[in-house]
């Protein structure tokens, strides 16, 4: 690990934070939920490893326990939340592509909402109380990286955590299959059945949704597998003897410098990884919905709204500049009265 990566990695968590909000507005009238969650746990996750990493750039003390607390909980949730907005998204275009969804009632909105709540946030938020039990020390804190959440390697930590990326990852797997083989099947009539869907969408919209979605998946279950993998092999795992035996040393903070020779190198690469895999998922999200011809119209709209206020300046002093000329004076002219010598015109 590097200075310059840490800097990259900054910088970029915060481009991908502010990108990915300039779509939010219009996914929101248009109730696309599960675009919503993805965006905001990806927001979230963006803004939050970015400071901690800026926070914590060139030291590795405990000078801010409380923003360990909260990064540490969002960091060990937002990849759940992320996966799980897609997995409605995924959920819903497979609806729309098998035609169970023709109209939708009032009853039928409102159940899909609370399906959305339930699975991107609910199970989030729940996973929140249940990180206490395999939580065996308060926080690591690693230099150029921040604030770590701890996991005790067990059998627990498994059925509690480590599974569920994985679980969400290849159920985005076989929904967006069975999207692929609708879509294969209705090709010809697909434009017709899209929009008779009720769903707000078009036939270039749900393609979109519908590539984006399949490129996650393509890319993000083989690296969900292989972090699985490595979790099992590379940390053997240890009894989980009780409560107290686990969080006998809960109240503490272990702190990692690069100097410190406990950082080995393929430690490192995890931690790298780990932490480009949100931001580059938040910004391949944006890529799909804020570069369209309705967003570069949106942001059109925006830097006028922006311009407007310097523009109307501009104009006046143009204005300004036309009614107040220069009366220039030839040796040879009479000489203009003392008004007009000084450029004002009544």
């Amino acid at each position: 690990m590097s200075e310059g990566s840490t800097i990259a990695f900054i910088t970029f968590s915060y481009i991908s934070f502010i990108v990915l909000l300039l779509p939010a507005k219009w996914h929101l009238r248009a109730g696309n939920y599960g675009i919503l969650l993805m965006v905001f746990w990806g927001a979230l996750g963006s803004l939050t490893q970015g400071t901690t990493a800026l926070l914590f750039r060139n030291r590795a003390d405990n000078f801010c326990p409380g923003w360990c607390d909260f990064s540490g909980a969002v960091q060990y949730v937002y990849p759940v939340g992320f996966l799980a907005g897609s997995l409605r998204l995924l959920m819903k275009l497979e609806s729309i592509a098998s035609t169970r969804q023709v109209s939708q009632s009032h009853a039928d909105r409102r159940h899909t909402l609370v399906l959305d709540i339930a699975l991107g946030l609910g199970l989030p938020l729940l996973m929140i109380p249940l990180r206490l039990v395999v939580q065996g020390h308060r926080m690591d804190i690693v230099e150029g990286f921040g604030c770590e959440p701890p996991i005790y390697p067990s059998v627990a930590a498994v059925l509690l955590y480590q599974i569920w990326p994985l679980v969400l990852d290849l159920c985005c797997l076989g929904y967006a299959l069975a999207t692929i083989r609708w879509f294969l099947l209705r090709r010809r009539q697909f434009a017709a059945v899209v929009a008779s869907s009720d769903s707000g969408l078009n036939f270039n919209k749900y393609l979109r949704l519908l590539v984006m979605s399949g490129l996650q998946v393509v890319v993000w279950t083989p690296v969900s597998i292989y972090l699985f993998v490595r979790n099992q092999t590379t940390l053997p795992h240890k009894p989980y003897d009780s409560w107290n035996s686990v969080h006998r040393h809960f109240d503490m903070t272990y702190s990692y410098t690069k100097s410190s020779g406990l950082l080995t190198p393929a430690l490192l690469e995890d931690l790298e990884m780990g932490r480009w895999i949100g931001v580059c998922g938040a910004l391949v999200l944006f890529l799909f919905l804020g570069t369209n011809i309705e967003s570069m119209n949106e942001y059109r709209r925006w830097a006028s709204v922006v311009a407007s206020p310097f523009s109307t300046r501009s104009r006046a002093a143009a204005k300004a500049a036309v009614g107040h000329p220069v009366v220039r004076r030839h040796e040879s002219s009479v000489q203009a009265p003392a008004e007009e010598e000084e450029g004002q015109l009544r």
